[in-house]
């Protein structure tokens, strides 16, 4: 996947300057340095953002082709996420029905990466399994871990998702249980730090990790781990926590 800084000048919510009944449902934007056919920078649509953005970093999934046109558009996405070609025709449509236009999935060149040194030599991530990237359910790749002593005892598990999307800012990037006989040891914490290593490698500057306001015992962890407290939020209906019952999240920031 080709990494992209844009610069966006239609924000999510604006209308188009020239035609101010078409309301822009993602943000948009160009890439500096990158000329398109029409001999103007790129354009490329930002999805996976529910929010107005100025800029943007992330990588490119997709590139529509415009078969009545000499422009072609880019598709970019937070890093991690992926979307199938419907999601994205459907999320483009408020402009691309206008024109003839077919989308072309870039290959997904994602990797996952050796994980047999997590250890601080008090705990020892065991890789579980790991789990491919599913772009219906907008699942980014993850890894499972045991969560074990020194001697090969598994106390507890944790996991790592790779990439950065709306839901993980309230789902997280991580999450870890310790069994009831092993806690009180830090363990969970200590785990964290074993599964930023792994992000760093991703190439993933910082990772989000979220709680329960009525979980101090995980609120703690979050602290031990070095995390930064962003804000509590109120989840979404439509997110999958909500639909369980939760209805809001304390979500830690952690630079990796």
């Amino acid at each position: 996947m080709k990494q992209i800084h844009a610069i966006i000048d239609r924000p999510l919510g604006s209308r188009h300057p020239e035609h101010p009944d078409l309301l822009y449902t993602v943000n948009y934007g160009f890439i500096p340095g990158m000329q398109a056919g029409d001999g103007e920078a790129q354009d490329v649509y930002i999805l996976g953002i529910d929010q107005p953005l100025k800029t943007f970093e992330g990588e490119v999934i997709a590139v529509i082709r415009r078969r009545d046109d000499v422009e072609e558009k880019w598709v970019a996405v937070p890093r991690g996420l992926r979307l199938t070609e419907e999601a994205i025709r459907e999320q483009t449509a408020f402009v691309e029905r206008f024109f003839d236009s077919n989308v072309e999935l870039l290959p997904d060149d994602f990797a996952f990466l050796p994980a047999d040194d997590l250890t601080d030599g008090e705990v020892r991530l065991r890789l579980r399994e790991t789990k491919p990237a599913d772009p219906a359910r907008r699942f980014v790749p993850a890894y499972w871990f045991d969560i074990c002593l020194p001697d090969g005892t598994a106390v507890g598990e944790c996991d790592l998702r790779i990439g950065h999307t709306p839901g993980l800012f309230y789902g997280g990037n991580i999450g870890y249980r310790v069994e009831e006989p092993w806690r009180g040891h830090r363990y969970a914490a200590k785990a964290c730090r074993q599964l930023f290593r792994l992000a760093h490698r991703h190439a993933l500057e910082y990772v989000y990790i979220t709680c329960s306001p009525e979980n101090p015992a995980s609120e703690r962890t979050c602290e031990l781990a070095g995390g930064t407290y962003i804000c509590t939020a109120d989840l979404p209906k439509e997110n999958d926590m909500y639909q369980k019952g939760e209805r809001r999240v304390m979500i830690y920031r952690f630079e990796v």
